[in-house]
C-alpha cells in the first residue's frame, strides 16, 4: 500500500475537479486529484472548449454579446424554468473564467458560434460567438485531451478509483484508492 499525504483531495479531474485542484494549489494547499479515467478533463474534452461571454478573446474579435444579453436569451429559451441565479452567475463569471484559463496557459484557437441552426422557433436564428475552442496540446485539431494542459503543473493520480474515505472526527482524513495508480 502506498501512503500519500496532502492537504486537499479532489475526487474526479473533470473540468470542475481541475478548477478545484488549481484553486486550492494557488492558495498554497497540497493537492492530489484522483481520476478514474486515464486522462483529465472529463466531459469537457468532448466539448472541445467552454462557453464564455465577455472574455478578452471575444473583445479582441469584436464580439459584442454581453453577459446580460446571453442571460436574457437563455432564460427566454428555457421558458424561465431554470435556476435564474445560477444561470446569471454562470454567464457573468464565464468571461473571467476564460481569461483565467488563458493566464493558466490554456491556448484557444478562437471563438466560434455555439451552434448554427436557423430555427425560427428560437429567440435568435443562430448561436452567438461564445464557444472558446481550446487549442490541443502539441497543435492539431481540437478534441479529446484538450484539457490535459493542467496535468503538467499539478499532481494527478489517473486510473485510480476512489474506493472510500477515512474519517477522523467527522472530517475526511484519507482516501482509499484502488491499487492501480498512474501518477503524472
Amino acid at each position: 500500500m502506498k501512503t500519500l499525504k496532502t492537504d486537499v483531495i479532489v475526487v474526479a479531474a473533470g473540468l470542475s475537479g481541475l478548477a478545484a485542484s488549481i484553486a486550492a494549489a494557488e492558495n498554497g494547499a497540497g493537492v492530489i486529484a484522483f481520476e478514474k479515467s486515464n486522462t483529465t478533463g472529463g466531459a469537457a474534452n468532448m466539448g472541445m472548449g467552454p462557453l464564455g461571454v465577455g472574455s478578452k478573446i471575444q473583445r479582441e474579435h469584436m464580439v459584442s454579446i454581453t453577459p446580460g444579453e446571453a442571460f436574457r436569451k437563455h432564460m427566454y429559451y428555457t421558458h424561465y424554468r431554470v435556476d435564474a441565479r445560477m444561470v446569471r452567475d454562470y454567464y457573468f463569471k464565464s468571461g473571467d473564467t476564460i481569461d483565467w484559463l488563458c493566464e493558466m496557459g490554456v491556448e484557444f484557437l478562437g471563438v466560434q458560434r455555439a451552434f448554427s441552426a436557423p430555427e425560427t422557433t428560437r429567440p435568435y436564428s443562430d448561436g452567438e460567438f461564445t464557444w472558446h475552442v481550446v487549442k490541443p496540446e502539441g497543435g492539431g485539431l481540437p478534441g479529446p485531451d484538450a484539457c490535459n494542459i493542467f496535468g503538467d503543473s499539478y499532481p494527478f493520480i489517473l486510473a485510480g478509483n476512489t474506493m472510500g474515505f477515512c474519517l477522523n472526527s467527522g472530517r475526511i482524513a484519507g482516501d482509499q484508492a484502488a491499487e492501480k495508480l498512474n501518477e503524472f
